[in-house]
């Protein structure tokens, strides 16, 4: 699902929000009506399982990519994340 007239995801708002931003941080930076975050974000809401699949979907993606890594780089990647936080 996408925000209406746009091709930025529900999923996607849902995850700014989970990054720290405000919804009208998210309209700004968007060019979004504050109306269509809110919007988004009561779909999200309504619709754990959606949204729970598309986070399953991407993990799993994610994991097939780093599999492609060698694995140097993956301990070079794991490393500066964990410095990071």
């Amino acid at each position: 699902m996408t925000v209406v007239g746009r091709r930025i995801r529900v999923y996607d708002v849902l995850g700014y929000t989970h990054e720290g931003n405000s919804p009208g941080e998210i309209a700004e930076d968007y060019d979004l009506a504050l109306a269509a975050v809110y919007e988004a974000l009561a779909y999200a809401e309504e619709h754990p399982d959606e949204m729970a699949a598309i986070r399953a979907r991407e993990d799993a993606a994610e994991q097939e990519v780093l599999a492609l890594v060698p694995a140097h780089l993956r301990a070079q990647m794991e490393a500066a994340t964990a410095a990071e936080c």
